[in-house]
């Protein structure tokens, strides 16, 4: 049996991606978000608000409570915050504090306590980051978002470091998923060209027809997971794979 935990399970790649694992038979998911809409004998709800740290950190023994004779345990940090998209100057300065705890913190929170409870178990331990290319490229008005991205694959760089330097049993990946047709992108269409100069590509983008499905970005994503030992490098972007 393998066990799932993803952030961020109520929509969009998150939902997309436990509905898929949950085609396996041999996959149990558990999903943390603020709300929830599915019943499965093999998925398990787990509310928290991932803009309350506090909040998560009380919970990560009901997160990380596993049975021990597990396969294969995979922590997806998927739950991600675009904030608002304007230039630095126009931001309200708490929302730098709504965007760094959901697309940082909360990750290596998660990830802290994932390696500190899996780093010696046997079977496949994989930690997996969704990041985006908005990590390596900067983009005006998405500053909290790139530069937490940016923040997010460091994380996974240090700790597959650290892994490799103490022989732990984790396997630590970032990946970059593409440009998928989720309400993020309907934000980032809906922002006046002041605020960001490349909308207009995005608009592109969509009557194109070229942004993934939910569903097909958590079908390749689900496949790499299953071919995983191929790709040994941490950064990873999925448009690299010809999934």
């Amino acid at each position: 049996m393998n066990q799932y935990i993803i952030t961020g399970s109520s929509r969009g790649l998150g939902k997309a991606l436990v509905n898929v694992l949950l085609q396996n038979s041999e996959n149990r998911v558990r999903g943390i978000s603020r709300s929830n809409d599915l019943i499965h004998p093999r998925f398990t709800h787990l509310q928290i608000d991932l803009n309350r740290p506090p909040d998560l950190i009380q919970q990560l023994d009901s997160i990380f409570n596993l049975e021990d004779d597990l396969e294969k345990v995979v922590l997806i940090n998927n739950a991600g915050y675009l904030g608002p998209v304007k230039y630095l100057g126009d931001i309200e300065e708490d929302e730098f504090i709504r965007i760094y705890h959901v697309n940082l913190a909360v990750p290596a929170i998660l990830s802290n306590a994932f390696i500190r409870r899996n780093r010696n178990r046997q079977g496949k331990n994989i930690l997996l980051n969704i990041s985006s290319g908005a990590a390596k490229s900067p983009y005006d008005g998405w500053s909290g978002y790139c530069s937490s991205k940016a923040g997010l694959d460091m994380l996974s760089k240090v700790a597959a470091m650290e892994n490799e330097k103490r022989e732990g049993n984790i396997r630590v990946i970032s990946l970059a998923p593409g440009v998928i047709d989720t309400s993020m992108q309907l934000q980032i269409r809906n922002t006046a060209p002041e605020d960001f100069s490349s909308v207009e590509r995005f608009h592109v983008l969509k009557v194109n027809n070229q942004l993934l499905s939910p569903e097909k970005a958590a079908r390749q994503i689900v496949q790499f997971l299953e071919e995983v030992d191929k790709h040994p490098e941490v950064i990873q972007d999925i448009r690299d794979l010809n999934y």
